[in-house]
C-alpha cells in the first residue's frame, strides 16, 4: 500500500548573530515531493524579494563533503 499525502507547507527562519545581512525567511507549498515554488524574504520586511523553484532530486545523485 502507498500512502498519498497532499500539499506540504514549508517554513523556515534563518538569523545569523555573527553578520545580520544574512537573515531572511523561506516560506510556500510544495507537493508531497517538495516540488514547487517557495518564496524568500530577504529584506527583513515580510514581502517576497523572490522565488526558489524546488525540484525533485534522487538523493544519491546529492554529494556531501
Amino acid at each position: 500500500m502507498r500512502l498519498v499525502l497532499g500539499p506540504c507547507s514549508v517554513g523556515l527562519v534563518v538569523h545569523s548573530s555573527a553578520d545580520p545581512t544574512n537573515d531572511f525567511t523561506i516560506s510556500g507549498i510544495t507537493s508531497a515531493d517538495l516540488v514547487g515554488t517557495l518564496n524568500f524574504d530577504s529584506a527583513r520586511d515580510f514581502v517576497p524579494n523572490g522565488t526558489l523553484a524546488m525540484e525533485l532530486a534522487d538523493c544519491s545523485a546529492v554529494a556531501v563533503p
